[in-house]
């Protein structure tokens, strides 16, 4: 007896109803790969359209798919009410419910992985390490057939580990730094937030499948480098981790470092040259500020993430490489897309599975760790200077100090929080040991001040300026300044920044939305 477990997805529903589908779909080519006897069909009819209903004409369709090819199966549909098939919270929740009304223990079972959101198949993962039960996962692709998936070991023990902390109430001690995993690497990844928490166990999930491009998602200074190196190590890939800036690489040497190229594609090329890429093979290309892409450099990610090929400068011939890629961007490019300066089909080979990493404002309980985190690796690093003014006591933050780097809204994330804590420890060396709160609003009006009032001033004009986007920082600077002013009234505010009426302001509103500024936190 083979029992098989899935949720249904778009792919099926098209091979059930459509006369020119090709191929089974992945629930009934694995069910056809592993001769399933049993079926366990986990429905939900939000986002695919097709009520519930109609799942019993489904079930015997692929009954009859099933038996002409000589197999017998007892199909059961198990029906998942108020769907959120985008939330790991809810998708999870199923598959609890699932194990608790249906006995799982009974071995062997078969997962197919392919049908479904990308956070359905990433808890199928979360929950075959969790659980511990005798899970065997696939997936099906037109392309490559029906495939099992192997986890490499190395992230196995890692996310055991996690998991079972979390489940025996240990998970919070460790987000606090109390308790250690075996892997020093994911130290400070995580805050002690949900959202925090729930990105962790995103990363370890999909860390594995080195074939799966990622999009990461998020405002600059929220560590999406850090992000990408983590995936890299989690994922036990033999290459290097590669970062490429992707507005450098409008530059034309730039450009050309990055992808090699041939004895004589220009003056001064004596000899052919790889190109970092080639670092990256059996390893990770990180595509930093990806929407930040000229039209030429969108075309070779293209061709990179269609054909694992790549063309070095002033040659025609294609080179292979097989390399996982991570892209990250702090821009909405759906909107690019939709103004035509992105690529829709680039789009959609770079955004197969997406992780959103919210900005420190949203979790105000990992300001604490992190700034206590910061001062713990000044005290380290300065400790001769420290211990010379202070008699070897390091610098600690009062109650009040605290409170105030969680009323801040932080604009430059983690990276303004560690220049702040630098300042901090800097400014106060030769001061009373706690950092008082009166510092720390001293710190972050001059912040205010040397940054703010210069922001969108300071960009180097060249390759890669961009004048409307540092244009767009200017007036996101005023219209915040503005909206603190006039407490939010439209009328003060758009007749304070010289408009005759509030039309000119929506305009600039709705510009900065578009562009990816928190406009409607002003409000």
């Amino acid at each position: 007896m083979v029992r098989l477990l899935s949720w249904i997805g778009f792919a099926d529903f098209t091979a059930w109803k459509s006369e020119r589908a090709e191929g089974d779909g992945p629930l009934l080519g694995v069910a056809k790969h592993v001769k399933a006897t049993e079926i366990d069909l986990l429905w939900d009819d939000v986002s695919r359209k097709v009520p519930i209903s109609q799942s019993g004409d489904y079930a015997k369709w692929l009954e009859q798919q099933l038996g002409e090819a000589g197999l017998r199966s007892n199909i059961t549909v198990r029906p998942c009410a108020e769907a959120k098939v985008m939330d790991f919270a809810w998708v999870y929740a199923q598959l609890e419910k699932l194990r608790s009304e249906s006995n799982l223990e009974r071995a062997p079972l078969v997962v197919n992985a392919s049908s479904g959101t990308p956070m359905m198949f990433s808890c199928w993962i979360i929950f075959k390490k969790s659980t511990g039960l005798d899970l065997r996962l696939f997936r099906s692709s037109p392309e490559k057939g029906v495939e099992s998936l192997e986890l490499p070991a190395n992230l196995a023990v890692d996310i055991t580990e996690v998991l079972q902390a979390r489940r025996s109430g240990l998970f919070d001690r460790y987000v606090r730094g109390e308790i250690k995993l075996q892997r020093p690497d994911l130290q400070g990844l995580i805050g002690a937030s949900d959202r925090a928490k729930e990105a962790f166990l995103e990363v370890s999930a999909v860390a594995a499948f080195t074939d799966v491009p990622l999009l990461l998602l998020g405002p600059p200074g929220v560590g999406k480098t850090r992000l990408a190196e983590t995936i890299h190590t989690l994922s036990g890939v033999s290459g290097e981790f590669v970062s490429v800036d992707c507005g450098m690489l409008g530059d034309k040497l730039s450009f050309a470092e990055i992808w090699g190229w041939k004895k004589g594609a220009f003056t001064g090329a004596d000899a052919p040259h790889e190109g970092r890429i080639v670092a990256a093979r059996n390893g990770t290309l990180f595509l930093d500020e990806v929407g930040n892409a000229d039209s030429q450099t969108q075309q070779n990610l293209l061709r990179l993430l269609q054909n694992k090929m790549y063309r070095p400068v002033g040659t025609n011939e294609e080179v292979k490489i097989d390399t996982r890629v991570i892209a990250a961007t702090n821009r909405d490019l759906r909107a690019e897309v939709t103004r035509g300066t992105f690529r829709q089909d680039l789009f959609d080979r770079l955004c197969v599975y997406s992780i959103d990493i919210p900005p420190l404002r949203e979790r105000p309980e990992d300001i604490e760790i992190k700034a206590t985190e910061f001062l713990r690796d000044f005290n380290a690093q300065w400790s001769g200077e420290i211990e010379q003014r202070l008699s070897g006591t390091c610098k600690t933050l009062s109650k009040g100090a605290l409170l105030e780097l969680r009323r801040y809204h932080w604009p430059g994330n983690f990276r303004e929080l560690e220049s702040v804590m630098t300042r901090l420890v800097v400014h106060t060396i030769s001061k009373e040991l706690e950092i008082s709160a009166e510092d720390v609003r001293r710190e972050l009006a001059l912040g205010e001040r040397t940054s703010g009032d210069t922001e969108g001033l300071l960009d180097p004009i060249g390759e890669g300026f961009d004048l409307e986007s540092s244009l767009d920082k200017i007036r996101f600077h005023y219209l915040k300044n503005a909206w603190a002013k006039w407490s939010g009234n439209q009328s003060k505010i758009a007749k304070g920044l010289g408009f005759s009426s509030r039309t000119p302001l929506r305009t600039i509103t709705s510009r900065l939305r578009d562009a990816g500024y928190p406009v409607d936190e002003l409000k």
